[in-house]
């Protein structure tokens, strides 16, 4: 896992390497980074140029980059990578996962980063129901999810079937 910053000057670069810290050490209190622990690296590239990252037009929690620029500047960093995940050197909440995931550093950063990752790396679906009526949280599950029923494969021998909870699903996001 490669972490690159995104909004961070040379004089905050101190900074970014707490906030990769902290992250990578709490991504490994969950399952099943926790006990796959030596196998998973960390890396991080230094970075004061701007990534593009940028607040989506009406949902301003949805926080993405450029993956172009993203991308190009690890492979010039010449740092080994499976996943690219930016944090966002900003207090204001905001994430999103996908092939390069993104969070910002306040003050839940490193939820948002797990949270993140899970979609990035596993897939993961949202765990929760979220704004079935506009505005208002009408339901919240605290479980990894799969929106399939059974066992999924995809995740045999990786995480058992009570580590998760089958039939979740976020109706108001389809994509």
């Amino acid at each position: 896992i490669t972490f690159i910053g995104d909004d961070y000057t040379a004089s905050s670069l101190a900074r970014f390497h707490t906030d990769v810290t902290n992250f990578s050490n709490y991504l490994l209190t969950y399952q099943p980074y926790k006990s796959r622990a030596a196998q998973i690296l960390f890396h991080y590239v230094d970075n004061t140029a701007d990534l593009g990252c940028f607040r989506w037009p009406g949902i301003p929690r949805l926080l993405v980059c450029n993956d172009a620029d993203v991308i190009d500047r690890v492979n010039n960093a010449a740092v080994p990578y499976d996943k690219i995940f930016v944090i966002f050197n900003n207090t204001e909440y905001g994430g999103s996962g996908g092939n390069i995931a993104v969070a910002y550093n306040g003050t839940d950063g490193k939820k948002v980063f797990v949270h993140e990752f899970g979609h990035s790396f596993a897939n993961l679906l949202d765990e929760y129901l979220l704004y079935t009526t506009p505005g208002t949280i009408t339901n919240t599950v605290q479980a990894n999810c799969y929106a399939g029923t059974g066992a999924a494969a995809a995740w045999a021998g990786l995480v058992g079937s009570a580590d998760y909870t089958t039939g979740c699903n976020y109706p108001n996001w389809r994509g």
